[in-house]
């Protein structure tokens, strides 16, 4: 509704998440004063109230206003857990106000992990990003040749989710992610799929087998086959 009510106001915000994304990448220790884990926070806020896609009925400007916000939010998010200051601290090459700044945004980055877990963030990555809805699902059986690598594969929503995914299996961050996978496995194996399942099941699957795909560095040292 912000897009037809208020559409220089749906701009201005879009604007500003776009520009958070580009001014993290390539000015991160810049957010060390104007609040890294508010900035984090409102990113999670979006995928959470865009998580699910609005359906058929929206507008071509809404969809692409949603998808415009989701993929600024994972990009920012990215940037964020990418950055090695943000996660370990000053480094060898900060110097004078640069270290200052990095230990804040390390202790901001924390703050914001504290109050959002790797679970949920991977949650909500595989949910906004990963998931396919079944609108596109039947457009992409109507015309399979149009997406040779599958529904949705080469969107700007799904790489931006992948890299997404991938920043959350750095260092710190490594162990939470491995813990709620091995969760998550142990969730679907006590509940295997029927053909009485509802797409939206199936589809939660689906993106979680995406998610194993990506993860597959941090969880190969943790199992052990048979041979």
């Amino acid at each position: 509704q912000l897009v037809v009510q208020c559409p220089f106001f749906a701009k201005n915000v879009k604007s500003v998440l776009k520009w958070w994304a580009c001014l993290l990448h390539s000015h991160p220790l810049a957010f060390a004063r104007s609040g890294l884990s508010s900035v984090l926070g409102s990113c999670v806020e979006v995928l959470r109230h865009f998580a699910t896609p609005p359906g058929a009925q929206a507008s071509h400007e809404e969809q692409r206003f949603r998808l415009a916000l989701l993929k600024s939010s994972l990009q920012t998010l990215t940037h964020a857990f990418n950055q090695v200051a943000f996660r370990r601290g000053p480094q060898p090459g900060h110097h004078g106000v640069a270290v200052e700044a990095a230990k804040l945004c390390h202790g901001q980055l924390a703050e914001f992990l504290n109050g959002t877990g790797v679970d949920v963030l991977c949650e909500l990555g595989a949910a906004t990003a990963l998931q396919l809805p079944a609108e596109e699902l039947r457009d992409w059986l109507a015309d399979p040749e149009d997406q040779l690598l599958g529904p949705g594969a080469g969107t700007d929503l799904r790489q931006a989710g992948e890299s997404f995914v991938r920043s959350l299996g750095q260092d710190s961050l490594e162990e939470p992610l491995v813990k709620h996978l091995a969760q998550r496995m142990q969730e679907e194996l006590a509940r295997p799929p029927t053909a009485a399942d509802s797409y939206e099941l199936v589809a939660r699957r689906d993106a979680f087998l995406s998610l194993l795909s990506l993860c597959q560095p941090q969880l190969k040292p943790h199992l052990a086959f048979d041979q």
